[in-house]
């Protein structure tokens, strides 16, 4: 018998690495750990890179390999000196810390660590919030100032002097985002470029423009901002949008309905642009690929249309559709998704192709977490209570969980929705295969911290590592790895 078995193993070595693949190919990624399982030699045969890789998240893999994971118990390769297997490949041993990580969303399990108490002058309980700039370190609006905190050793260090702001206004008069390795403050028409040294800790106010403006400030210090924002008689009003996009800003004043286009890199305006009609904007968003939707409300007609603008190109796409009555959308990378309370039509607007039209038949429009998300290229909506999800490059609809009144997506793969019945669930979705999906019942109150993600005051790293969290006003850093 164990000759038997030693020359089925030696004769798996002789099948040509591609036939391998085909058979992997075949397999789940359980089978393939149970192959592994089996014997020294099909361990060699399935535990190849080739076959490990395609199951891995490549910037994921870069990012575990580098960081401490602060969750008990922590990740432990089950490589030892003294181990007589040949090693383990490394994009198997990736799979596996990806796994851990996955496996401390699934059960709950998570380290929660403190900031600091802050002092939240105008930002407590508004928009304005939290943001990671990397996956170790986030920004933090404190009384008329920015924090910039490491988080990857507690108590956390702060890595970058406090950012004053020019002006104590409410948070709702304030916009702050994130272009790189700097930060974009925006107040009424007033745009302020922050550059960040983590190496000496400083900051510098790189650029500073009035969007309406032809030419940025001569201004590099923030006390002389402050006096020209008194010179001015800045008022914190402000009616139009203001959208960062990659290394652009676009800037609309309500009474021009101009687009004002600048190139944040370079402190240049880049061009202005007229509106397509009389602009009541409803809504715009970014798609994460230098193109604006634009959903543009007009009440005479009772219609809202939806534009495109390409910011590469510095010109409108010919994409346009437009809808009688109240539309909103959502939007990710090519794709847009234009929904009222009884629809949702989605658009690959970069060819202007009608991907799906699917009935929701729900009057819960006014419920922000019922609204479509995408969870990574894939669109989750809500039809006839029952929590679906949209493949755009399939064009197949996946139905998954029935009884649905409330969802949001909590991380890259995880989603919780609460039913009728009360139940709290945690629902899985596999990118790699959509067909496999996993829901765990949670009793509301346990894991609480779980059921504010996705809302206001909340947020999380690129990774889905670490989370930040804010209740009665105090924040908190959820670590899963």
């Amino acid at each position: 018998m164990e000759t038997s078995q030693s020359e089925h193993a030696a004769s798996l070595e002789i099948i040509p690495p591609e036939v391998i693949e085909i058979i992997a190919a075949t397999l789940s990624v359980e089978d393939l750990v149970a192959c592994c399982g089996v014997s020294h030699r099909i361990r060699d045969v399935f535990g190849g890179d080739n076959l490990w890789k395609r199951y891995c998240d490549p910037e994921l893999a870069e990012y575990l390999t580098t960081t401490p994971c602060k969750v008990n118990p922590p990740f432990v390769s089950p490589e030892t000196e003294d181990s007589t297997l040949s090693p383990i490949g490394s994009w198997r041993l990736a799979f596996m810390r990806e796994n851990h990580l996955w496996n401390n969303w699934r059960q709950g399990k998570y380290k929660k660590e403190e900031l600091k108490e802050q002092k939240l002058y105008g930002f407590k309980n508004s928009p304005i919030t939290h943001q990671f700039i990397t996956n170790d370190i986030v920004l933090s609006p404190s009384a008329g100032v920015l924090e910039i905190f490491d988080l990857k050793e507690f108590p956390f260090k702060e890595v970058i002097q406090p950012i004053p702001l020019p002006v104590k206004a409410s948070s709702l008069e304030w916009q702050i985002n994130i272009m790189d390795n700097n930060v974009v403050a925006i107040f009424s028409s007033n745009v302020q470029v922050y550059d960040l040294d983590y190496t000496t800790g400083l900051h510098s106010l790189k650029y500073t423009f009035f969007f309406e403006e032809s030419e940025k400030l001569n201004i590099k210090e923030v006390t002389e901002l402050e006096r020209e924002f008194e010179t001015r008689n800045i008022i914190p009003l402000f009616r139009g949008f203001r959208i960062v996009e990659g290394k652009f800003f676009v800037g609309v004043l309500l009474r021009e309905s101009i687009l004002h286009v600048w190139n944040l890199e370079k402190g240049i305006k880049l061009k202005v642009e007229d509106c397509p009609t009389i602009l009541i904007t409803d809504s715009v968003e970014g798609s994460g690929t230098n193109n604006l939707i634009m959903s543009i409300r007009r009440l005479d007609t009772d219609s809202t249309t939806f534009v495109a603008y390409s910011l590469t190109d510095l010109a409108y796409l010919p994409f346009k559709v437009k809808k009688n009555g109240l539309y909103k959308f959502v939007i990710h990378k090519e794709h847009i998704g234009i929904y009222c309370h009884n629809s949702i039509e989605v658009y690959d607007y970069l060819t202007s192709m009608l991907l799906i039209s699917y009935p929701t038949n729900h009057m819960q429009l006014e419920n922000l977490t019922m609204n479509p998300q995408f969870i990574g290229d894939n669109l989750l909506f809500v039809s006839n209570t029952i929590l679906k999800l949209f493949d755009p490059v399939t064009k197949c609809v996946h139905s998954y969980l029935t009884g649905v009144k409330w969802f949001t997506v909590i991380s890259k793969k995880f989603v919780h929705a609460i039913t009728h019945d009360g139940v709290l669930n945690r629902c899985e979705i596999n990118p790699k295969n959509l067909f496999l999906f996993k829901i765990r019942a949670l009793p509301l109150g346990k894991d609480f911290p779980f059921t504010v993600f996705g809302t206001l005051g909340s947020c999380r790293n690129q990774a889905s590592t670490r989370c930040f969290i804010q209740l009665s006003g105090m924040g908190s850093i959820l670590h899963f790895w």
